[in-house]
Order: structure tokens, then sequence, then C-alpha cells
């Protein structure tokens, strides 16, 4: 069964904030700044930046709506094009910027799976539920697959409410874990209570997009309907972690919220995981649609955090690198594998 497409935030491999970047000064021993060798299926290749037509492009884009920071190597002459993902940490804010670039990233490795939306003790609720699917058409179902993980919006309604729709956003694979925005919620004489699983520095509390609280713990008047109530988890960084259901009243009675049910209740996160791109004959080959990679690192050493000299915004890490890694295209037909790779990149951070 083909996975939807939902309202996913942004094209995944977007190109965006990117920076091509002229070769630095060549230090007296001549030896390139940015550099990649090893072996494609048997093949070797040596490509260094600023010799021939080789050059390093950086930025900041998304996979599958989760912001990812990026590097990519290309020399048109020898048919090279390498590109590094590295997917944002779940609390960006550490106090150290090298804190993006872990010394070891676990590459990412889709896995299929489906989300069920459950009402509490409402089971009824469910046989009301309406999905828009991948042809923008509402199906009368309770469930969700995907075949990737992201972050994608599902546009739901219901057949026992007006004709409104509502958008959610499910995080398959990147459920916050650090720090958790979840919340549960109770209600009588049209006033919802709303109370954090666990507590945080700070809180924002929305209703249909109006901030009502900024306290641990709200009450709210809620009129009869569905209502969207949104959660922000604030930690004392400043990294923000949000969650979004909807909450339903009827002639002044609380009836349910929105709960989320995984397929697979022992999902991993995957902030902060890499993943390898490789372009062969105009096609793009990726690390995260082979089930081997699972489990396998890249070996990052001596990231250093510099500025370009644009602005003080435009930041890069440039590193070392080394790994073997099979990739393959998105038909699954054709693979290569990357071995012995080793050398010297860099992914941009603003």
């Amino acid at each position: 069964m083909r996975s939807p497409v939902f309202h996913i935030i942004a094209i995944a491999f977007l190109f965006t904030a990117c920076n091509k970047t002229t070769l630095p000064d060549i230090p007296d021993s001549n030896d390139p700044v940015y550099y990649l060798r090893g072996e494609v299926s048997g093949n070797a290749f040596d490509i260094n930046v600023g010799v021939s037509d080789a050059t390093i492009e950086y930025g900041i884009s998304d996979m599958n709506g989760i912001e990812s920071y990026y590097g990519q190597i290309t020399s048109e002459s020898e048919d090279f094009d390498l590109r590094l993902d590295i997917l944002r940490s779940e609390l960006p804010n550490a106090g150290n910027s090298n804190s993006v670039m872990p010394a070891q990233p676990e590459l990412m490795v889709h896995k299929p799976g489906a989300v069920q939306f459950r009402f509490g003790s409402c089971y009824q609720q469910a046989d009301n539920l309406l999905i828009m699917n991948e042809e923008m058409q509402f199906e009368l179902k309770n469930m969700v697959e995907f075949s990737e993980f992201g972050l994608y919006h599902i546009t739901l309604k219901f057949t026992d409410y007006n004709l409104k729709t509502f958008d959610v956003p499910i995080h398959y694979g990147f459920e916050p874990q650090l720090l958790n925005p979840a919340f549960i919620s109770n209600g009588t004489d049209s006033v919802c209570q709303l109370f954090p699983v666990v507590e945080s520095a700070g809180n924002e509390w929305y209703v249909n997009d109006v901030l009502v609280s900024t306290d641990g713990y709200c009450a709210v008047a809620m009129e009869d309907g569905i209502h969207s109530v949104k959660r922000v988890a604030i930690d004392a960084q400043g990294n923000r972690a949000e969650k979004l259901t909807l909450i339903r009243f009827s002639q002044g009675k609380y009836l349910w919220q929105l709960e989320y049910v995984y397929s697979n209740p022992e999902l991993e996160s995957n902030y902060a995981k890499a993943v390898i791109s490789f372009k062969k004959n105009g096609i793009w080959h990726k690390s995260s649609i082979v089930p081997s990679n699972a489990g396998s690192v890249l070996n990052i050493t001596d990231a250093v955090v510099l500025s370009t000299g644009m602005t003080a915004a435009d930041l890069l890490n440039h590193f070392g690198i080394a790994f073997d890694v099979d990739v393959m295209d998105e038909s699954h037909e054709h693979s290569l594998s990357l071995g012995g790779v080793s050398g010297r990149m860099a992914v941009g951070l603003h």
C-alpha cells in the first residue's frame, strides 16, 4: 500500500539556504581544504575541491520536514556528486555550536509504520473520522501508513461535525523525547483543564491558534465543538517542543482528546542522524533506504565551527569524515557501495 502524501511541510532534499564557497587560502603544504577519497563499487575516486571543476556547497535544508545541515561536493568532469545531511539535534540550543555535529552520527534508515487515531473511551468517534488521502479525497478510516520518517501534516474531518477540517502534525520517527510536550486533559461545565505529562521551565498553551496561558497548568473555557489545542514546552536553554491535538466538548461536557498510537511503540528517535546521498548517471542513491545500514555510523573528527565572514550568522562546521556505506536508488533496483571513504567536508549551520 502506497504511503500517503499529506502536505509535507517541505519536499525532501529541498536545497535551501545554500552557499557555494570559493576555496580558502591553500596551506603551505598545498593540501586541499576539502576533499573526498575512496571507492564507488570498486572504482577509485580522489576529489579535491578547488582542483579542476570540483566545488563544495553547504547550507540548511530539510528532509521530509525535518531541518538538516548539509554539505555537498561535486565534480561534473568526474561524474561525482556526494551529499551529506545531518538532521538537527532534538535540543539544538545546548550552549555549544559543536553540538550539532556528533562524533559518530548514526545513519538514519527509514522503516515503514503507521499511526492510529483514537478517542479515549469514545470508541464510536473513530467511525466518523475522515482522513484526506494522496488524491486529496477524504476516506473513512482511522489509520495512516508511512514509508519514510518525517514530519507530516494530516488533514481530518468528522462526519458528525460540520465541514470544518483540521490539520494535525505527525512526527513519525521524530517524536520529542528529551523535552516532552505531551499533555492530558479533562473537563466539565464547559471548562477544559490541561496538564503537562512532564513539567518544563516554560509553557505556552494555544486553543484554536490563540495563546491562552503561559502557566504550567491551564484551565480554559471551551464552547461545544472540536478544538485544536497545542502545548509548547520550553527548557532553560530556549529549546522548544510542541504537541498539537484535538479536544471535543458537547453540551458543556468533555468528550475526548485525540490520541496518536504508533504501530511500533519502540520507534527510535532519528534526531542528529545522518544520510549519505550519491548521484550516479543523474540518479540519486541514498543510504536511508538500505536496511543493512541500520546501526552504522560515520566517524567525525576535528569538527570546527567557523564563520564564512559574510555575516555573523553565516556559520559552517568543517570536519574530517570516514565511512563505508551502501546507497540505493528510490526504485530499489540499483545499489552502490561507497567504501573506504575519507576526507574533509563542511555543512552549513545558518
